[in-house]
């Protein structure tokens, strides 16, 4: 497609595809892992996994705790915050094709000034509550806005700036940045709420935070966080004006030289292939569930401690994030075989969704609930599922290539959040027994392993780069 971003010297497929040229005539990087293309690259992916970690971070602040904004504790305000999100998310086709035509710096630019404003809004000191309403509505917004480049566009990066070996670990490293940033925020807020006195719990491991603190030092303490997070997105913007890189200077891969389809022509032929829906559902259903599952985890064990649910919640995202590196690894010395690694991920989470069910939750009597067993179903949880996330976006690219990444799989990501994830989070916002959304989990999981094992394998992606390296 025509643009002045990153692919604006792209050769056309069926250019590519011709044998006769060489990687020289196609402008690639006879060595891609050294010199300054390298340090271009880590530089785009480190600005990138920054700004997707702060738009996590900033979307998951919650707003209805009634010691400090007990003007928003209300049925209303609880269903229009957890529809943000996806409402936000309607500005895909715009900031994925600025990304698609223009390239990065420029989508991530316009992402990275809608979640400066939206968090800039929430800094507004001594408004009424009212206005101060209004302000946290918008601000959810702006932010939820910035969501779909700090999703979905980890694969473009990975695509146009990295080698076929280093593809998957590339859009690991930018794909997860955004749950690292929403476990982030649960731990953050569940330890602000506490003193610091320290805690051990009933399974012997010690916290940082004890006991409920009076409303006005959380007040306090929330706008302080409010500011940081603030300086950090501005210091951030600041950084991608001056330094963010265009393009590569050289193509990593014959694949990230070849020019994707207009969205013209992309958009029929997505719609077209049943293979592309049946991937959008395997990510579609178990991540959708999955996030709604962990944005509600506080709420569905609100016997126990915030401090360790937001523990928790956390160590999941943790262990998902070193299980998608080491599997991205996996993956990208054993090309060919995304289909194997994430059945096998996928019927671990469900797994382990079962485990959580049954166990946390008392509904079988010699399986009691300890905060060991807390633990170790959420980490084991966030390692399969989580740490599959990576493996489903490359699995997207390479079923729809030469569809831009932005088109694929920013589709993919509104599919899991404005018909999962937006429903579960309505339902739960008025729902006094979350018992459902467990059993929910269990069903997410086990439709994405069904999807798995009936999709195609396609690597059109994959083929192309191995024809023309020979």
């Amino acid at each position: 497609m025509e643009g002045h971003g990153e692919r604006q010297r792209l050769m056309s497929p069926t250019i590519v595809t011709n044998t006769r040229y060489s990687s020289s005539d196609l402008g690639l990087a006879p060595e891609p892992g050294r010199g300054a293309g390298c340090r271009r690259r880590y530089l785009a992916l480190v600005l990138f996994s920054w700004f997707a970690f702060s738009q996590g971070l900033a979307r998951s602040i919650s707003f209805t705790t009634e010691d400090t904004f007990p003007f928003m504790n209300t049925t209303t305000n609880r269903l229009l915050l957890s529809s943000w999100s996806a409402v936000g998310f309607l500005a895909f086709p715009v900031f994925m094709y600025l990304m698609d035509k223009n390239g990065l710096r420029t989508s991530l630019m316009a992402a990275l000034f809608a979640l400066l404003l939206g968090s800039g809004l929430r800094c507004i000191p001594s408004a009424p509550p009212g206005a101060q309403t209004w302000l946290i509505h918008s601000s959810q917004l702006l932010i939820a806005m910035a969501g779909p480049s700090a999703i979905a566009a980890a694969p473009f990066i990975s695509s146009t700036w990295f080698p076929q070996d280093e593809r998957s670990i590339a859009t690991a490293i930018g794909a997860l940045a955004n749950y690292l940033g929403a476990a982030s925020a649960f731990l953050i807020q569940s330890i602000l709420a506490h003193s610091v006195d320290g805690l051990a719990t009933p399974g012997g491991l010690r916290l940082l935070s004890h006991g409920p603190i009076e409303a006005h030092v959380l007040l306090k303490r929330m706008q302080i966080m409010l500011y940081v997070e603030f300086g950090m997105i501005a210091i951030l913007f600041v950084l991608v004006v001056l330094l963010m890189p265009r393009h590569p200077l050289l193509y990593p891969s014959t694949s990230a030289a070849t020019r994707r389809l207009h969205y013209t022509e992309a958009i029929p032929r997505l719609l077209r292939r049943p293979g592309f829906w049946l991937a959008v559902a395997v990510y579609a259903f178990p991540l959708g569930v999955g996030s709604a599952w962990l944005k509600q985890l506080d709420s569905l064990l609100k016997s126990h401690l915030t401090t360790i649910v937001g523990c928790a919640e956390l160590a999941a995202v943790l262990a998902g994030y070193l299980g998608a590196l080491a599997v991205a690894r996996l993956s990208d010395n054993f090309t060919g075989r995304l289909k194997v690694i994430i059945l096998i991920l996928l019927s671990g989470a469900t797994l382990s969704a079962i485990w959580f069910t049954l166990s946390c939750l008392g509904m079988v009597s010699f399986l009691t609930f300890s905060t060991a067993n807390l633990f170790v179903t959420c980490i084991l949880f966030g390692a399969f599922l989580v740490g599959a996330v990576p493996l489903l976006l490359e699995l997207l690219v390479e079923v729809t290539f030469p569809v831009p990444e932005g088109l694929s799989c920013g589709l993919a990501a509104f599919v899991s959040i404005a018909c999962i994830t937006l429903p579960i989070n309505v339902m739960a916002a008025s729902s006094p027994n979350l018992n459902w959304l467990s059993w929910s989990l269990v069903g997410g999981c086990a439709l994405g392993t069904l999807g798995i094992l009936l999709l195609p394998e396609s690597y059109g992606r994959l083929h192309m780069d191995v024809i023309l390296s020979v």
